[in-house]
């Protein structure tokens, strides 16, 4: 306990203290108990800097550092309670990666997770500034678009579409890039706590549609563009 005063000395031992508890190393705690009041600068800016990291790491995912599911939902229902509340449209855009167990089973699964941080890398390229993204499974993406009708998704999508298209072209011998992309707004959602559900399902119309036995897409295996 560190005691500077009757006034102050009950709240900065108590900070302490409990900064004291939050660090989890012991050298920074023999710090603190060596050093006392003026080490309480340094100890509570450690601890800052510690819930910082936490946060930041409870949110991320780490094979790609994109957001993770937690994240992703979190905002996805702030998106739902601003639309409800100022009725500016919001999209989602669901996306599954295609074969990628293949990948996997032929290359291995440090090759698999090489491959998911490729289409992560790809993925942020393609996404607006303000566009929220992240990984909610082994295989599945989604970008959130704030303030998006039907054409800002069209337009994005297509450009995730030529993105993949000019990756696959530009890396021959390595695994292509095939994903199916599901996307939903808004303003075609009654129910808005559904909208992930819509998108998920038209991204299954989207893998049915274009992709062979093979897993092949003429979109993004050939030089046409979308």
């Amino acid at each position: 306990m560190v005691t500077i005063n009757r006034k102050t000395g009950t709240l900065c031992g108590l900070i302490a203290g409990t900064a004291y508890l939050a660090i989890p190393d012991e050298e920074t705690k023999r710090y603190l108990a060596f050093f006392g009041a003026p080490a309480l600068g340094y100890i509570i800016g450690r601890t800052s800097e510690t819930l910082r990291r936490y946060r930041e790491d409870s949110i991320t995912d780490p094979l790609t550092g994109l957001h993770n599911s937690r994240y992703i939902q979190q905002r996805l229902q702030e998106a739902i309670y601003f639309n409800k509340r100022t009725k500016k449209p919001f999209g989602v855009m669901y996306i599954d990666v295609t074969k990628f167990k293949e990948v996997n089973d032929k290359k291995g699964h440090k090759a698999g997770d090489e491959y998911l941080k490729e289409i992560a890398s790809l993925l942020k390229r393609t996404k607006r500034e303000t566009d929220i993204l992240g990984r909610i499974g082994g295989d599945e993406f989604v970008m959130l678009l704030q303030d998006a009708n039907e054409y800002v998704m069209s337009v994005v999508k297509n450009k995730l579409i030529r993105n993949i298209l000019a990756y696959n072209n530009r890396n021959p011998d390595k695994p292509k890039i095939r994903l199916s992309i599901g996307t939903e707004t808004s303003t075609n959602v009654s129910n808005l706590e559904r909208i992930l559900e819509e998108a998920d399902a038209k991204m299954f119309e989207d893998k049915k549609t274009y992709y062979d036995s093979k897993g092949e897409n003429p979109r993004e295996t050939t030089s046409s563009t979308p």
